[in-house]
Parts: C-alpha cells; sequence; structure tokens
C-alpha cells in the first residue's frame, strides 16, 4: 500500500514536471470510443474512426495519437444526420454525420475543448459510406489544428492551475 502511494505521489509530481515543460514536449492523448451510445459503432467501423484520429494527432504538432491508458483522451460522438440510398445501378449509399470530438482528462472528466462538424459520405454499403465520411477528415485543417491547439493550451493551463492541489492529494494519499 505504501509502495502504491509512493509511485501514485512519484506519477503526479512527473505529471507537473511535464505539465510546467510541456511546451516543448510531446503530448500522448488516447483515442477513447464510447461503448454505450445511442448508435454504438461497429467493430470495424470504431476501427476506422480510431485510426482516422490516431492520424489527426500525430499531424497536430505537440501531440501524439497513442494505443493504451494516458490522462488525455480524445472522445468522438457521431450522430447520422441523413442516410439516403441513391437508386438504379449502382445503388449507392449517402451518410450525412455530424461528429463531435472532445478533448478530456480521463481522470476527472475535465473537458479541455470540444469540436463539431459535419461529414459526408458515399459508398456501395452503409459501411463504405461511413469509412468515406470518417475519411474526409483532413489532418491539416485549419480548424482541427486549431481545435488542437486550444485544446493542449489548456491542458496545460490545467495542470499549471491545479498543480498544488494534485501535489497536496498524492501527499495526503501517501500519509494514509
Amino acid at each position: 500500500m505504501k509502495k502504491t502511494k509512493k509511485l501514485l505521489l512519484l506519477v503526479v509530481s512527473c505529471m507537473m514536471a511535464v505539465a510546467v515543460q510541456a511546451q516543448d514536449c510531446v503530448m500522448p492523448i488516447a483515442v477513447a470510443l464510447k461503448s454505450a451510445t445511442a448508435q454504438p459503432l461497429p467493430i470495424a467501423q470504431q476501427r476506422v474512426v480510431a485510426n482516422k484520429l490516431r492520424q489527426l494527432l500525430s499531424a497536430t504538432s505537440g501531440a501524439t495519437g497513442t494505443v493504451g491508458f494516458h490522462s488525455f483522451a480524445l472522445v468522438p460522438d457521431y450522430e447520422v444526420l441523413n442516410k439516403s440510398v441513391t437508386p438504379g445501378p449502382p445503388r449507392k449509399t449517402v451518410y450525412q454525420l455530424q461528429l463531435s470530438m472532445q478533448v478530456l482528462n480521463t481522470a476527472d472528466g475535465v473537458v479541455f475543448e470540444a469540436y463539431t462538424t459535419q461529414l459526408d459520405g458515399v459508398g456501395n454499403s452503409e459501411y463504405q459510406a461511413f469509412s468515406d465520411a470518417v475519411k474526409r477528415l483532413a489532418p491539416k485543417n485549419k480548424d482541427i489544428i486549431s481545435f488542437m491547439t486550444r485544446a493542449q493550451r489548456k491542458m496545460i493551463d490545467y495542470y499549471n492551475n491545479n498543480a498544488e492541489r494534485m501535489l497536496t492529494k498524492a501527499r495526503a494519499l501517501e500519509q494514509t
């Protein structure tokens, strides 16, 4: 138990050091998909979304889209605004999606920044139309870059503003 508390204190201390130096480092952000949503994604589509979001994170300076547990997560949510099938051979499925993304602190759920965009996709099946819509997220899109830049700045500010409280909490846990 004492080793766990000391480890927690060490982790929090390292996080504080990273926060103070965060302007010059890479911030690991995991992609986390919601499992309990009104429109759950099939596994194949989850992979498409997760891979695209990791590409977006990696293309944004100062962030890495990684697999695993981290203090920060990019959490997407989507809503199908419209779905239609065009008549005639070949039949095409058309999707209009609203994609919302939040960058948050996984420990306490603090949302640092949110972004919403609309995407259109066309394909021979629902899967292909959905995948086409997600693939239209451009890593060099100025709105996405701005979204990630604002999120990173707010993460740094959050840790800088709450460093003392987090250290106090870690020390209190060490004493128990």
